[in-house]
């Protein structure tokens, strides 16, 4: 998707902040391989919907910005759930034992991000956690096939 595709399916919302990049600048040693007033989107929050948007620019392909991952956030977000284990807004510690049971239960294997978010081996779901305050609360991250996931 598009970032406007994004906004179309969230009912028109427009991003309440949103970070980018000019790759061109004048000066710069790739300033011949676009414009400098072109922009490339890499993220938009959505403050209404709860949700961030991050993009990849597919420049090869001349696709522009296409998305690649959403972020639920845990405040604010929208009560989503993976395998029957609700992931937002919960103890991020409570989140973590649900998910480990699940994989135990079925053989699967746990992956682990950078920063320490999990995800049972079979999905593009990824259980986090994110300041709220003085304490954390669980957020989620969703990503498309293939992503290659940091945390």
């Amino acid at each position: 998707m598009s970032p406007q595709q994004v906004s179309a399916a969230l009912d028109g919302e427009v991003p309440a902040e949103g970070w980018g990049r000019h790759p061109f600048p004048v000066g710069s040693p790739w300033e011949d391989q676009g414009t400098p007033e072109e922009w490339h989107v890499s993220k938009e929050y959505y403050a209404r919907a709860g949700a961030s948007a991050h993009y990849f620019y597919a420049s090869q392909a001349g696709r522009g910005s296409v998305l690649v991952r959403v972020s639920v956030h845990g405040r604010s977000g929208p009560l989503v759930s993976l395998y029957g284990i609700e992931l937002i807004g919960r103890k991020p510690s409570a989140v973590e034992a649900d998910i480990i049971r699940y994989i135990q239960d079925r053989g699967l294997d746990l992956r682990m991000g950078c920063g320490g978010d999990i995800s049972p081996g079979d999905s593009q779901v990824w259980a986090r956690a994110e300041r709220a305050g003085d304490t954390s609360v669980s957020a989620a991250c969703f990503c498309i096939e293939d992503f290659e996931y940091h945390g």
